[in-house]
């Protein structure tokens, strides 16, 4: 009488540990964490420089303000007559302005180069992710393959066994 014996998971994982398909598994879910972190720590880094330079260029605007606002009372304090003067003012004004798009003319390509880069990682990451969902699937397929082709393998084997057992009681 022969007792057929269903694989239980312990020796599937076996099998599977044997082709080498858990050390992979392990090893694609290493680098997809590191991939990730890598990306994440670059976004990170994007947005702390984006940010410095917002914060450069506002402090620059407020010295410039400054800058203006004390040129003003040196000048009143100087020459009072130049304080009711429109044209001063006009001037100081137009000084003003120039030195705010003075200064966001200069951190425009910065701004405009971490805008680039900050598109560019999230299509990186997106494409990694959506690569390492596919890795997944063809792994669990690889998986699967593996496992039915160990199954059939030991079926096949079982079968000539109990052939060899059955033609050597025979044969008795």
């Amino acid at each position: 009488m022969v007792v057929k014996k269903e694989m239980n998971k312990t020796e599937n994982e076996n099998v599977i540990d044997f082709f080498g398909v858990g050390m992979w598994k392990d090893v694609m879910e290493e680098m997809e964490q590191q991939s990730m972190q890598a990306l994440k720590t670059q976004k990170e880094w994007i947005d702390g420089t984006r940010e410095q330079i917002s914060q450069f260029e506002e402090n620059s605007k407020k010295l410039t303000t400054a800058w203006k606002t004390n040129a003003q009372t040196v000048v009143g304090n100087v020459n009072p007559e130049l304080e009711g003067d429109p044209k001063y003012h006009e001037v100081l004004n137009k000084l003003e302005e120039i030195g705010h798009k003075s200064q966001t003319i200069a951190t425009l390509p910065g701004k405009a180069t971490l805008d680039i880069m900050a598109r560019s990682n999230g299509h990186i990451a997106a494409t990694v992710g959506n690569t390492f969902v596919q890795n997944k699937k063809i792994a669990e397929k690889t998986t699967d393959t593996l496992i039915n082709a160990f199954d059939q393998m030991r079926q096949t084997q079982m079968q000539m066994f109990n052939m060899i057992q059955s033609n050597s009681v025979m044969s008795k």
